[in-house]
Parts: C-alpha cells; structure tokens; sequence
C-alpha cells in the first residue's frame, strides 16, 4: 500500500511516498528509510493508540514501513496517522474508503496515546501550492487540498468530516510600531535609505552617538511584504519560535562562533545570517567579532544563500538579510577621523592598537556594504519621528511600483535596469571606480533610493553626489587612515 505524506526540511516540507506492506514475523512496526527519532517513536504512540480504540497489530506479522525517497534523514510530526491506517487497512481491521484509495491519497496527522489526531508542522508552509488528490488530516490545518477531509480519532476514517473551503489569514502578521525617537535630518535620511532600499550599512561613531538605536529603529520601516514571501518568512518564524509575525530581526553576540553565524555541524543546521532570511542582520560592536566570522559573511551578502558542505552532507539555505553593523573605530571608543569637537573626550589608543583594530574591517568586507557612515559627535536635536520616515518611504515605494513597476527595493535590482535611467553624462563618475564594478553598482543603487525619496523618475548627478558622501566619503578617510 502507498500513501503520500510530508517530512519537515528546516523552513519548508517536502513530500514523501510512504510504503506500507504485512510480512510474516513477530507482531511490530519497522519503518524504515532514514527516519529521525521523532518517526521511530511512533511505533509507540500508535500501538497504546490502537489499543485504546479496541485493535491490535496484526498477528504473526511484522509491519513494514518505508519512506521514499530513501536518501536523506527524514523528520515529521505527522506520519503516525498514515502509519496507522495504512496497517489498519491492510490487516482489515478499518477499511479505508474505497472512494479515497481510487484517487491520489494524502495523510499526515499525529496521534496521541488515546487515538486523537492532530496536525502540527503544516500551518501556512505548503497552502499556497494547493494540491489534487484526497487529503486526510486532523483538525486546524488550512485548506491545502480542494479534497480534504478532518477526523478527529482514528475511526473517523469510515465517515470522515470533509473540510469547507477557506482561506489562511496572517492574524499575526503585523508592523511593530514605530519608535517614539525624534531624529535630526541627517538621521532620517540615513533611516529613509535603508528602509527603502534595504541596503546594507556600517555605523561607526562615538559610544552614545546614537548607533545602536538607529539600527533597533528600522525594524519597523521594513517593507511589508507580499502574500508568498510573507508566507516563506512566516515559516521561518515558526520554524524558529518568534511569536511576532514580522520581519525577522537578529541580533548575535559579538561571541559568535562562525558555525553560529553561518551554520554548520555534522547534521548540517542553519545560522544566524538563515534566521535573518527576509530581515535585518544586527551585529552590534561588529569589530569585537571574530576576523573570520566577519570575513564569512562576504558570499552570502552578495548571493543571499549559503552553500554548507560538511563531508557527504551539503546544504543550500536562504540568506537574504540586510546587514546593520555597528561599531566603535577603535578600542577604547573614542577614536574618530576629522573631530570637529574639541569638548569631547579624546582617544587614548596608541597607534599600533589603533590600526590593529581598524584592520580588522578588511577592504573587501568594507565594499559590501551600501551605505558606509560615520555618525556625527555634534548631535542636533531631532524634530522628525519615526512615523514621517516611515511614511515617506511609503510614498518612495508607491512611486516606484507606479512610474517603474518595480517591486523589488533597489538593493536587489540588477545593475542594467538602473543604468537605463541615468540622466546626463556620468562617464568621469564611473572612471572614478575604476575596476572596481561593486563600487560602482553599490554607489547606482544608493543614487536610485535618493531619487525615489525625492520622487524623481531618472538618476540625476546630484543623486551621485549625496550618494558618495552616503557610501564612500567616511569609507575613504577611514581606508586613508588604515593604509
């Protein structure tokens, strides 16, 4: 006997085919193909089940299970109920419908001791791709199937309770509010820029100039994504326990390990950079981090995936995050190129500890970022809040979906599109990079979100020229400093 079921695989599920045959032997179920712990257990859970319910496993035979593919271990929530009846036909003691095994048969469930099925582990991961055949499951799972039937105990099967169609609501997918900051103009743009095009960026700057809750703010600036990629982010979310249906947004401590950051291990398992997939990436004192947890995070920020190869196993997981790294320039905080302010504060490192430190942020790694600045230590008093940057960068978004189409942020826009909609000669602007291309495609994009904060339909020079002192100016003197 076949049936179809589901396996969990991190952030999503596959399908499987679940073969169920009787052979002569002492009465038990082998399952076999790879099954995690979870799977093995259910042995267990459904024999006290069909106990309860007045059955028993098949006399002088041994039930066989195998998941196919075989390849891959195989780790689900749901593969008691398909077990169970699946044996329960085949030794004839509880009939599945003749109507459902004539069509292709899907069952997931979990049972408990007593024989009451439940679902866990579907949710909104595979509703979106609904799917033909007959589906038997337990109640609370959505409408994945357009033939979908609920029971509640094992011998609902005989009338089982179909399933009226409806839809899956994201009651939990909301926008975190706001921060209740006021912010100077310099501030806000910074804020609008990275809301809009999501670009990544690097803030240095003295301890109390303000950093770290620039960065914490622009959780609630992110865009609101559409129904599928806000259903993928909703699967990580679950996958990893956040209640909050938002944007993910993590934060590891500067002790992370690179196994930590970008996974790894002998069972291939998700990092940091997986669980900020569709979110920010915070890293906080990002020069206290290990050189090579720092240089590991190059690939991913250009490609948005990571490739783990441990032995026999690989792994390919989503990595699309935009980086906020924060930091003090040098050990003691103080350090800071071109201080205007004579009232502060002075550094007391010496220059050997100095460069050292500041080394720690290589070239390479130091081009990966978008936006690359240096807060002021003459902090002004802000007057704009959180919710006029956030509605202007709403107003940014509804001008490009309207005047370009365009529903990606800028960041992940390719560099051909946004060259087509320059104005005026930039020949001289280019040379400037030289070979550099990623300075030039880093230095297109932040000049594309500058026009569409002013609601300008081409990329005009002085957009290049704000974007520089945005991306390059506080990069430069701090690369002249180092070199």
């Amino acid at each position: 006997m076949k049936i179809k079921s589901f396996v969990e695989d991190h952030f999503k599920v596959n399908t499987i085919e679940i073969e169920i045959e009787l052979v002569p032997g002492l009465p038990g179920i082998k399952i076999l193909g790879q099954p995690e712990q979870l799977i093995r257990d259910s042995q267990f859970r459904i024999v006290s089940a069909l106990h309860h319910l007045g059955f028993e496993l098949p006399e002088s035979h041994q039930v066989i299970v195998n998941l196919k593919p075989m390849r891959g271990i195989k780790k689900s929530q749901g593969l008691d109920l398909p077990i169970a009846l699946g044996l329960l036909h085949l030794s004839h003691q509880l009939p599945i419908p003749e109507s459902f095994l004539s069509k292709e048969l899907w069952i997931y469930g979990s049972l408990s001791l007593n024989g009451e099925v439940s679902s866990y582990g579907l949710d909104d991961k595979v509703f979106y791709k609904r799917r033909n055949g007959v589906f038997l499951t337990g109640p609370g799972n959505p409408n994945l199937f357009a033939d979908q039937y609920v029971l509640k105990t094992l011998v609902d099967v005989t009338e089982p309770c179909r399933q009226e169609k409806s839809s899956v609501k994201n009651e939990n997918w909301r926008r975190p509010e706001p921060t209740p900051f006021f912010w100077n103009t310099e501030q806000a743009q910074l804020l609008s820029l990275i809301g809009l095009g999501e670009h990544s960026c690097f803030l240095g700057g003295l301890p109390g100039s303000g950093k770290t809750s620039l960065a914490r703010s622009l959780w609630s600036l992110l865009y609101d994504f559409k129904e599928e990629k806000r259903i993928e982010v909703q699967q990580l979310n679950r996958y990893y326990g956040r209640a909050r249906g938002w944007r993910p947004f993590v934060e590891p401590h500067h002790s992370a390990s690179v196994r930590a950051m970008i996974g790894g291990g002998s069972l291939v398992q998700p990092g940091a950079i997986s669980q900020a997939h569709g979110g920010i990436l915070f890293l906080d004192e990002f020069l206290e981090f290990h050189q090579l947890v720092i240089e590991s995070l190059r690939e991913p920020m250009e490609t948005g995936r990571i490739q783990l190869y441990r032995g026999e196993n690989y792994k390919s997981f989503p990595a699309e995050f935009i980086l906020i790294a924060t930091s003090n320039l040098c050990p003691c905080g103080y350090w800071m190129p071109a201080r205007k302010s004579s009232q502060q504060r002075s550094c007391r490192c010496s220059s050997r500890k100095l460069r050292s430190y500041q080394e720690r942020l290589s070239g390479p790694m130091m081009e990966r970022f978008s936006l690359f600045y240096l807060l002021s230590d003459e902090l002004d008093e802000g007057q704009i809040t959180s919710q006029e940057i956030l509605n202007k960068i709403i107003r940014a978004r509804n001008f490009a979906e309207r005047t370009r189409g365009q529903y990606e942020v800028n960041e992940r826009v390719e560099s051909s599109v946004l060259e087509k909609q320059l104005k005026g000669e930039f020949s001289d602007l280019k040379k400037e990079c030289g070979t550099n291309y990623r300075r030039w495609v880093r230095w297109l994009k932040v000049s594309r979100s500058i026009a569409d904060l002013e609601e300008n339909p081409a990329i005009e020079r002085h957009h290049f020229i704000e974007a520089y002192n945005w991306s390059f100016h506080s990069q430069d003197l701090l690369k002249a400093r180092i070199h």
